[in-house]
């Protein structure tokens, strides 16, 4: 109910957004109809420049609240028509993409982003926001990623070396095994997914969790899962699933898939 609220809002703003830039653009064609009297041209330049001024953002517009869909590090508008975004575009896209019932955010050649924007994604959703990831329930413990082609297509381009996808689920808390946890998966014969690393991000009011199949169900290629969790928030959690080639010098086309060792 809040997301349809949330998107109903986002929509009417985007309405109301639409209608001013329509105005700017008639203004914008009015002024450029002049152009066409030789006699005018100085006025013709000076009204060209009016509703189209440069853009340069002074910068402590970065140091407020950053656009609120997950890869773009611009500054929000703050407006009454786009308060969360720093356009109309990229609200739309963070509605689009973060859509119910659609799979992972899909990124061949991996995620090149620091984990302050990956903490700060987050932090939006929690609070209500359209940010462009999707909810998948389940798909990070229900079943093995190789076994779920709806969910992680491992179709392989030439040359890529890596693929990662992103998506919320809600947290699945581990067993203990000796002084790591584990994550057991019901369709795989191994122990699933065990914790290799756990990073207390003090700065960023989370802490990130690393993890690696084990065992490996190929020798060619490697499962890796990264888990975001902000503190004292159980509501959801962000994952980071990678599939990574060990060899680099090794043939990529194909499936990755049927390369695995079941």
């Amino acid at each position: 109910m809040s997301e349809n609220i949330q998107a109903e809002s986002l929509l009417q703003s985007i309405d109301e957004g639409f209608k001013e830039v329509a105005q700017m653009d008639r203004d914008f064609n009015h002024n450029l109809s002049l152009s066409f009297d030789p006699e005018v041209e100085e006025e013709t330049i000076h009204e060209f420049q009016g509703p189209c001024p440069g853009i340069s953002l002074p910068p402590a517009a970065f140091l407020g609240p950053k656009c609120a869909l997950w890869d773009c590090p611009r500054p929000a508008q703050r407006s009454e028509w786009c308060p969360e975004y720093c356009s109309i575009f990229h609200g739309i896209v963070a509605l689009n993409e973060g859509t119910p019932g659609i799979g992972p955010v899909l990124r061949p050649g991996g995620i090149d982003l620091k984990d302050s924007l990956l903490f700060a994604a987050l932090g939006a959703k929690i609070r209500g926001k359209a940010v462009g990831i999707p909810e998948c329930e389940g798909a990070a413990t229900a079943k093995s990623p190789w076994n779920a082609p709806e969910l992680f297509d491992s179709f392989v381009l030439p040359g890529e070396v890596v693929r990662e996808w992103l998506f919320f689920d809600k947290p699945r808390r581990a067993f203990e095994s000796g002084n790591r946890k584990q994550r057991s998966l019901p369709d795989y014969g191994g122990r699933g997914w065990h914790e290799s690393r756990k990073q207390v991000m003090k700065d960023l009011g989370g802490i990130k969790r690393s993890y690696y199949m084990d065992p490996q169900p190929s020798s060619q290629f490697e499962w890796h899962l990264f888990e975001y969790e902000m503190n004292n928030c159980d509501a959801c959690v962000l994952y980071r699933l990678e599939l990574k080639q060990v060899d680099s010098k090794k043939n990529t086309k194909g499936r990755w898939a049927a390369t695995l060792d079941q």
